[in-house]
């Protein structure tokens, strides 16, 4: 019988309400609603996750009774059932996270994160957005025209006064609250950074945001708003993110100048994530760029093969599908995040061939 209160929130959860404990891992324990399976791989990399977060806020990760508990719940009464907002999917309180999708660790990182304190809003999600990791998404449109996907348009003093998440995310600002929070942490360091939240109140005027900042990271809060407008604005999520259990993942050797790696995936391998909020799993690797230069991927069977540079914002994601056929870019040297996507409902084979091309021209070079 669940009968368990919660600390932020002081909720009373009737045993009838949610499922009670279905897997158990070191540091978070999954409650699924009846014909929910997470892919093999999926609780070791929230366990991961919440452990690499907890050692980065130096806080040392919940375990025991102290768990994370993550309720993966069905869609249709999922807002009455996890008393989440309705504005949305997912929402943690205190040690407990309530979602429709698994895994989920935006909410994890409010897990987590929680425990310094409870600031206004574009620091609180700001903090998660940053640390949350790089899913599962990729968009085809955006490789097949070339363009980043950049930050939205909005006015990073509008979202310093939003009174809620849902008017954060009304104001599209989710994106650039994490990439504001990703660049005061490069801007001052992490320690700093940690002292300033736990110092910001749940509702604080840009007064005493101003105050906070001149005290904890030593600078008025209008400078750090001008520098983060003038640099910082063109670094998309991807590259921003901290990538703590992507760029942590397993090395790729290399033969020479090329990369070849083939794989069944299946979603009940050790190391499969999944199934997010649809039908997919995720195996997440990485790769060394030794030299800079000009690099084919080509995608040896059906799945999607994404790179992300580890270095913070060092250069956009490169996706490949065998769709879309070889495709060659420019690749800075050093460690890249490499997730490959395929469903989660079927075994099937994944792969992909990297090579490097001489003689292809750098990104500023004129024709």
């Amino acid at each position: 019988m669940i009968r368990r209160l919660l600390a932020a929130g002081s909720l009373l959860l009737a045993c009838d309400e949610l499922p009670e404990v279905t897997v158990v891992g070191a540091h978070v324990e999954v409650s699924a609603d009846p014909g929910r399976q997470l892919c093999g791989g999926t609780l070791a990399h929230m366990d991961a996750f919440v452990r690499s977060m907890s050692a980065e806020l130096s806080l040392p990760p919940p375990t025991g009774v102290d768990r994370v508990r993550y309720f993966w719940l069905e869609n249709d009464d999922f807002h009455e059932r996890a008393h989440c907002p309705r504005f949305s999917t997912a929402c943690a309180r205190g040690r407990a996270s309530f979602s429709r999708a698994a895994p989920e660790n935006h909410e994890l990182a409010h897990n987590v994160a929680g425990v310094l304190g409870g600031p206004n809003p574009i620091f609180n999600e700001g903090i998660a957005v940053a640390f949350e990791g790089l899913r599962d998404q990729f968009n085809v449109w955006l490789v097949n025209n070339g363009v980043g996907l950049g930050l939205p348009n909005v006015d990073l003093y509008d979202l310093l006064t939003a009174p809620s998440s849902e008017r954060l995310m009304e104001l599209d600002g989710y994106p650039v609250a994490g990439a504001f929070v990703a660049f005061l942490i490069r801007r001052h360091g992490l320690d700093a950074f940690t002292r300033a939240y736990a110092a910001l109140g749940p509702a604080e005027s840009l007064a005493q945001i101003d105050h906070v900042f001149r005290d904890e990271l030593g600078e008025p809060l209008a400078d750090s708003v001008a520098e983060f407008d003038a640099t910082a604005r063109t670094c998309a999520h991807e590259g921003y993110d901290a990538k703590l259990i992507e760029c942590a993942a397993p090395g790729l050797p290399w033969s020479g100048d090329v990369l070849v790696h083939h794989r069944t995936l299946d979603c009940a391998d050790d190391d499969a994530v999944g199934p997010y909020d649809g039908n997919t799993a995720v195996v997440f690797q990485t790769l060394e760029i030794r030299e800079a230069g000009g690099y084919e991927l080509r995608v040896l069977a059906d799945a999607v093969v994404i790179l992300a540079p580890c270095a913070p914002c060092s250069g956009p994601e490169q996706v490949g599908t065998s769709y879309l056929g070889p495709r060659t870019f420019w690749l800075a040297a050093g460690r890249y995040s490499v997730r490959l996507r395929g469903p989660a409902s079927a075994t099937t084979s994944v792969g992909f061939r990297l090579a490097r091309v001489p003689g292809y021209p750098p990104p500023d070079s004129e024709e």
